[in-house]
């Protein structure tokens, strides 16, 4: 991958102050060599949607992910769905800022990850309008500018458009090779081997 200029001037000067540190370990070595390759052969203006249960790895193969884009000279940055909710609804209090001081941003910066999409829905319940329109303002900048965008969810495309709509699915499905993790909870599985439990 050639080594890129960045659209946001010196945003990320060192990727330890954007991944979370749980996942500093994080490379794309550790990650299936199907999936550290389909991670390096993404054009500039594609990303990944990454679904499957909880603790099969999601976050740490983003982490991954973002950490090999930095190093190849992409500004990154990180940013869970709920947090970003709080976040801009945090601008609705007297002097809170605008909106558009914490989308445009997450608008600009070459490579963006979002973890946990829909994650706080349950599967027959519809995102208000106020998420709705928050991700679609956001997909649709990234998509219109050609920036690389990492999403995460315990949902598939389907379960996302029965909870946002089929525009939010289709965006993603134009900005992200959609891949399916699969696999235990790992999680759960470094608690019950710390507890001493075994399974039956």
């Amino acid at each position: 991958m050639e080594k890129y200029a960045g659209t946001v001037e010196d945003s990320c000067p060192d990727w330890r102050t954007i991944i979370p540190e749980r996942y500093w370990p994080a490379e794309l070595a550790h990650l299936p060599e199907s999936l550290a390759e389909r991670i390096r052969g993404l054009p500039d203006d594609r990303g990944l949607f990454l679904w499957g249960p909880q603790g099969a790895g999601k976050t740490y193969a983003n982490a991954a992910a973002a950490k090999h884009l930095w190093g190849a000279g992409f500004d990154i940055a990180w940013q869970p769905f709920e947090e970003l909710l709080l976040r801009v609804r945090s601008t609705y209090r007297p002097g809170g800022g605008s909106e558009l001081d914490i989308l445009e941003p997450l608008c600009q910066v070459d490579v963006l990850c979002i973890e946990d999409v829909g994650c706080t829905v349950a599967y027959d319940r519809q995102e208000t309008d106020f998420s709705l329109r928050t991700f679609l303002v956001l997909l649709d900048h990234r998509l219109a500018h050609c920036r690389k965008t990492f999403l995460s969810s315990n949902k598939s495309i389907e379960d996302l458009a029965h909870n946002f709509d089929t525009r939010i699915a289709s965006r993603i499905c134009e900005a992200c090779d959609v891949v399916r993790i699969a696999g235990r909870d790992r999680r759960a599985d470094r608690l019950k081997r710390k507890l001493g439990v075994q399974d039956e």
